[in-house]
């Protein structure tokens, strides 16, 4: 079988399987906020108040998060936001 002529020198990227269970998305502005300020120890409820928005709103961002992550809760959501760097505190 012969490859693609551009194809022939492309080096394949190696990828860990940590990028291969979490592939990297990024999060908008205010996903990247309610990580932040849950990451600190508000709970979605003061989150909201802090961001004044409404707590559905919160829990969509946190679904969205979530999604992104592809992680089933938002304990799991911190872990892997603070291995990956997504939080501003470390």
């Amino acid at each position: 079988m012969e490859l693609h002529p551009s194809a022939k020198h492309e080096t394949p990227r190696a990828t860990s399987s940590f990028d291969q269970l979490y592939p990297i998305e990024h999060l908008t502005a205010q996903e990247t906020r309610v990580i932040n300020l849950l990451a600190v120890g508000l709970v979605p409820k003061d989150v909201a108040q802090a961001t004044t928005t409404r707590l559905s709103t919160v829990r969509s961002h946190l679904k969205n998060i979530r999604r992104k992550l592809d992680v089933h809760s938002n304990i799991r959501a911190l872990h892997v936001a603070r291995e990956r760097g997504l939080l501003n505190n470390g």
